[in-house]
């Protein structure tokens, strides 16, 4: 035969028998179970899958395939069947922390809120599974705001690792939603500076430009505002730096490029008014007043905008106006306050379903929209069997709202002004608990 037969034929026996000879040789269970475990976080279910069928072979690795197979059960959206099969890999010793773990997030996905909080409070100081339990735990904590334990894991955690990105946006959240601004803009700088590539880096330094704006001070805001996608949100935060600077030509040419971006809104109206009024000009005051009265009726619950139109209609002479902006602003302002008081009362209670709708109806009543949000985000997360109610009462409030005081009409105020229509509520859906990292993004 030609030699290259004979070279074939001489390789294929070398296959053979090193094939056989490798069948011979036990398979490691270890590294099946690495190798497991690798393809969970490459998102490649069905290499865990044969890796189940190999470690079956293993009589002493069974907590080790209950636990992949848990895993799989979360990952097609089954927590009700992974439960079970944490409980029993959680008694395997070495497999404790990380199934504990997963069984802390399956009892959460699974509306078990209770059961959750417990599970997960209990491997907060594992030395493997601790820094993941804590911060998946704050971000649950923080969900259905319980925001003074959210805060103890998060300040823990940052201790530990002060420059974790993830950790300080979280924390950060909870202080806008509590109106600690100051605190909140220190934490989302830290955070952007942190992580540069980040994905949320626009949401990140939306949330840090609006806490700025609140604290009325952008003076050490750099060029934050070119890691904004939305160049509406570039230009409105852009007349806001330039009004602080008492540059109001400046102000006042960034607020129009934001308004030919997008159709006027009640909240660049409000910008507008308050640029307006910078200038402290009768004539300009007035020409202003029937534009930010519309926003006025349009956004019912803003405070800061009534304050404007009070400002305005003081400069323009329209007193009556002025009086009755000031009493909505000063009512709404109330509200607040009894949303807060609210929110220390429903805080230590996680299942107080009823408070949390009462917290979330005071949120909307005095403009804070975003909160409100949050607050039946994370009741639809957690009590399904509320779901019908809580979708309706959120709806319900879409309906056009008045002023709390009425606001008599300013001068060339035109009813047409008015516009019809609003904005849909946002979509209230059932995010995945993903590490405790916020599942909510501000909007650009």
């Amino acid at each position: 035969m030609p030699w290259w037969i004979w070279a074939a034929v001489i390789l294929f026996a070398a296959v053979l028998v090193f094939s056989i000879i490798r069948s011979l040789i036990p398979e490691d269970p270890a590294q099946l179970f690495g190798e497991a475990k690798a393809a969970i976080v490459s998102l490649e279910p069905e290499i865990v899958q044969q890796r189940i069928e190999q470690l079956r072979a293993f009589p002493d690795y069974s907590g080790h395939v209950q636990f992949l197979e848990a895993v799989l059960f979360l990952g097609r959206s089954m927590p009700l069947k992974a439960i079970p099969l944490l409980k029993s890999a959680a008694e395997t010793p070495e497999l404790y922390g990380e199934a504990t773990l997963y069984l802390g997030r399956a009892y959460g996905r699974s509306g078990k809120l209770s059961e959750s909080i417990a599970t997960l409070k209990t491997v907060v100081d594992d030395p493997q599974m601790g820094e993941t339990a804590r911060v998946t735990l704050a971000g649950m904590l923080s969900s259905v705001q319980a925001y003074d334990e959210a805060l103890e894991l998060l300040n823990l955690q940052l201790e530990k690792k002060p420059d974790d990105a993830r950790t300080l946006y979280l924390r950060a959240e909870i202080m806008m939603d509590t109106h600690r601004y100051e605190e909140a803009a220190v934490d989302l700088a830290a955070s952007i500076a942190a992580d540069k590539t980040d994905p949320a880096l626009s949401q990140k330094s939306v949330k840090f430009l609006q806490a700025r704006s609140f604290i009325g001070d952008f003076s050490d805001t750099g060029d934050i505002e070119e890691n904004l996608d939305n160049p509406v949100s570039v230009n409105h935060f852009k007349a806001l730096r330039r009004l602080s600077e008492g540059k109001l030509e400046d102000a006042l040419a960034a607020l129009e490029e934001a308004v030919m971006q997008a159709a006027d809104t009640p909240m660049l109206s409000g910008v507008y008014g308050r640029i307006i009024a910078a200038y402290d000009k009768p004539e300009l005051a007035l020409d202003a007043l029937p534009r930010i009265y519309t926003a006025c009726i349009t956004s019912p619950r803003d405070a800061q905008l009534m304050r404007t139109l009070a400002t305005l209609a003081l400069q323009a002479g329209q007193t009556e106006i002025a009086a009755k902006a000031t009493e909505n602003a000063d009512e709404l302002e109330k509200i607040r306050t009894r949303m807060f008081e609210k929110l220390k009362e429903v805080a230590p209670a996680y299942g107080d379903v009823t408070g949390r709708m009462e917290l979330a109806d005071l949120a909307l009543e005095c403009g804070e929209t975003d909160f409100s949000d949050r607050i039946f985000q994370g009741l639809v997360m957690f009590f399904s069997e509320h779901e019908a109610e809580i979708r309706t009462r959120r709806a319900s409030f879409e309906t056009r709202r008045l002023p709390i005081v009425k606001i008599p009409p300013p001068p060339g105020f035109s009813v047409s002004d008015i516009p019809m229509t609003s904005e849909p509520p946002p979509q209230l859906t059932k995010p995945a608990l993903n590490e405790g990292l916020p599942t909510e993004s501000p909007r650009d």
